[in-house]
């Protein structure tokens, strides 16, 4: 029972903060921020992980956007821990909103590398042909204005990699591909 109404009470905190505030127009602004998200690959050998990222953006008018993020994360894959982290150039496609409106979807587009590393101590260690790889990045979002210059933000994203893994000790490739899914803030400048 006092779950629940410490749960109520947050969400109505939520509420009544975003309740006085519109999604402004941030065209010509700067905004950036940290988003937390889990990592699901395509491939069952590879276990899911915490993905971290941060990003800024830059308002070239009101529905579009460039910008750019820097992420990491940590797997482990035949007992070794995997280390990717995503690099990436962004276009922001994001849904003009009538003034009095606190959500604003977003559509992104990706593309730059992934910088792969590997802890090799093991024999039977994976083998990379290269330790990075070319990456792109499609997915979606929703930003939710608190304030004018702060913003939750839920995002999920589909990211694509050239790059597979040879394990020796499962005898085949391991598609690194993966989607993530996660929530964040973002202050608006």
């Amino acid at each position: 029972m006092m779950n629940r109404m410490w749960i109520g009470a947050a969400v109505m905190i939520l509420f009544l903060a975003g309740s006085v505030c519109a999604a402004p127009d941030r065209s010509g602004k700067w905004d950036a921020g940290m988003k937390v998200s889990g990592a699901f690959s395509d491939d069952k050998d590879l276990d899911e992980a915490v993905f971290v990222e941060g990003s800024t953006s830059y308002g070239i008018n009101e529905w579009l956007a460039i910008g750019a993020e820097l992420g990491w994360q940590e797997r482990e894959l035949s007992n070794q821990d995997l280390t990717a982290v995503p690099i990436l150039a962004d276009v922001i496609v994001r849904v003009p909103q009538e003034p009095d409106m606190q959500l604003q979807p977003y559509g992104i587009v990706g593309v730059g590398a992934i910088v792969w590393d590997y802890d090799d101590s093991r024999d039977a260690a994976p083998e990379f042909d290269t330790e990075s790889s070319f990456a792109t990045k499609i997915g979606g979002g929703v930003d939710y204005f608190l304030t004018d210059q702060w913003i939750l933000n839920t995002e999920v994203a589909y990211i694509y990699t050239n790059e597979d893994v040879n394990v020796t000790d499962i005898s085949r490739n391991v598609d690194l591909d993966y989607w993530t899914a996660g929530v964040g803030v973002k202050h608006v400048f």
